[in-house]
């Protein structure tokens, strides 16, 4: 018989193709055997055209711009009665919002405590993105999870999502507000995408919403001033990016912005599905406002503080040396002014105080020399502390004292408010980010069952420590299940069950067995005999101890 004839043929009803297995076997044994269908060469080549496609790809760049800076001004004395001004209706007041973020930003540039807040949620913020698939049909096709899986990933890449969200989080806590706009450009059948963030006055909230979701306006009039620059050009003279601000909005600007700005429209309504709007501290109404600005009145008083003890080590550092002459100079009747005598004592005087080395021998006609200094006093330490306290504690951060003497190395810091704050900006920014998760989906054709759940991680996982101290207190005393364990970690449980499953059958659970402690074994990993060891057995003495007991009873 041929190698042929001994061929087997398996048909797959589910799919288009027959299998066919050479049931002659190899000159080793040992070796393993690769089965290369059709279809799985077919997905390999797609899978290897499309990171082609989108390596040399260029048509879907598409170009963010930076905004010029708002015109808004202050004035150079900011004192309490301007803070008690730009707080009254604030969140209705979209100039106040400007002037306010004016403000903060200025505080974070100069403020040695705001400043450092500022760099240290920027620098520790862990704005790291996870998805997972929460609310599957329960028919769910494994093929169709697994590329929804691909494109959300490549979508994190090409936008560069941590950065993103690092973005929007920060400009939310600094600004008190932060609005994305997801744009989507498709190029030889490829979507590409980026998030742009609008400035307040380029972008303004309308008082209409969507389910919750603020309608958001770009004034054109404003988009075009901000846009105004001088354009760079080479040696040529020609333009390095964009001729000119038409041509620069037909590029960089969604459909409804450049509709509205050619049909010279004030207005351009932004589609609310590619819409995103993070407030803090709206108050229900239409603008957020920074966590910041609760902490620029006691900043106020201490740059007051400040400023007073400047003046005051100024009038410190002056030497002041009074010459004080004899009263016979003015003569029996006082009627003389002395002027000479004067003249020639302070000329003496200044004569020796040019010298390294002063020796100075006044005239008769001087009583006395002196040094006057200045009578100042500085702010009081504690009112320091106070204002300083204040601030802090307007920041989110508080000071922990154990032994009620506040020193720099036995007090203990709390910044759990400030990790609130943060996270509560963090979980609307995932409300957001799953939207656009479903646009992104609709435009490859994907059901939107499949659409996963994004999860932004605790700012430094802060409380890690005590959920897991919970989570282990959950489990072990009161015998609760594995679902509530690792919600409390805020692992989902449904993914982490699945994960299992595949390890089981994969058998990782074989190959990542614990290695041998004191709590699992006698430390021997030659050991195969673990545990209590086996007593001998002495029927006397069971029988002993059994009548003895007996006896007890009796």
């Amino acid at each position: 018989m041929s190698k042929s004839e001994k061929n087997e043929y398996i048909e797959n009803p589910d799919k288009d193709y027959k299998l066919i297995i050479n049931s002659e076997s190899n000159d080793n044994d040992d070796e393993e055997t690769i089965l290369v269908t059709a279809e799985s060469i077919q997905k390999q080549s797609e899978s290897w055209m499309y990171d082609a496609l989108q390596s040399f790809e260029k048509g879907g760049q598409q170009y963010s711009v930076r905004f010029n800076e708002s015109s808004s001004s202050l004035s150079s004395e900011t004192t309490l009665d301007t803070i008690q001004e730009l707080a009254l209706n604030a969140q209705n007041d979209i100039s106040k919002i400007q002037k306010i973020n004016i403000l903060v930003r200025q505080a974070e540039n100069e403020d040695d405590i705001i400043g450092k807040v500022h760099e240290a949620v920027e620098a520790n913020l862990n704005a790291n993105v996870r998805f997972s698939f929460d609310n599957l049909p329960k028919d769910y096709d494994e093929e169709l999870k697994e590329k929804t899986e691909g494109i959300i990933k490549r979508f994190h890449k090409e936008v560069n999502i941590n950065d993103v969200m690092t973005t929007a989080i920060t400009s939310t806590y600094d600004e008190g507000n932060c609005i994305q706009y997801l744009r989507s450009k498709k190029s030889k059948g490829i979507y590409h995408h980026v998030i742009d963030k609008y400035p307040l006055g380029v972008a303004i909230l309308s008082d209409y919403s969507l389910n919750s979701i603020p309608y958001v306006l770009i004034d054109t009039t404003e988009l075009t001033n901000r846009l105004q620059k001088s354009t760079l050009k080479n040696k040529k003279n020609k333009p390095l990016f964009f001729k000119n601000t038409v041509e620069e909005i037909k590029n960089n600007y969604p459909k409804e912005v450049i509709d509205a700005y050619t049909s010279r429209e004030k207005y351009a309504v932004l589609d609310i599905r590619r819409t995103g709007v993070n407030r803090f501290g709206n108050l229900g109404r239409a603008y957020g406002i920074s966590p910041v600005f609760k902490a620029l009145k006691p900043k106020i008083m201490l740059d007051n503080c400040d400023k007073s003890d400047l003046v005051n080590a100024k009038a410190k550092a002056k030497k002041i040396i009074a010459q004080i002459m004899r009263k016979e100079t003015m003569g029996s009747s006082y009627e003389k002014k002395g002027l000479e005598d004067m003249a020639y004592a302070h000329t003496c005087l200044m004569a020796a105080w040019g010298n390294p080395t002063v020796v100075y021998t006044p005239p008769p006609c001087v009583e006395k020399v002196m040094y006057i200094e200045p009578s100042v006093e500085f702010t009081n330490e504690n009112t320091v502390k106070q204002y300083r306290s204040r601030m802090t504690s307007a920041l989110g951060i508080s000071f922990l004292n154990t032994d009620g003497q506040q020193t720099v190395s036995t007090a203990n810091i709390s910044i759990k408010q400030l990790m609130r704050t943060l996270n509560k900006i963090a979980k609307r920014q995932e409300v957001i980010l799953q939207r656009w998760y479903e646009v992104v989906l609709i435009e490859e054709n994907i059901p939107i069952e499949y659409c996963p759940t994004p999860h932004i991680l605790d700012a430094e996982l802060l409380e890690f420590e005590m959920k897991k101290d919970l989570a282990e207190f959950l489990y072990s005393k009161l015998n609760c299940s594995f679902r509530t364990a690792y919600e409390t970690l805020d692992i989902d449980f449904n993914d982490e069950m699945e994960r299992r499953k595949i390890e089981q059958n994969n058998g990782a659970n074989e190959i990542f067995v614990p290695h041998p402690t004191s709590y699992n074994s006698s430390g021997n990993e030659d050991s195969l005999n673990d545990g209590r060891p086996e007593g001998s057995i002495n029927d006397s003495k069971q029988e002993y101890d059994k009548n003895y007991q007996q006896s007890k009873v009796n």
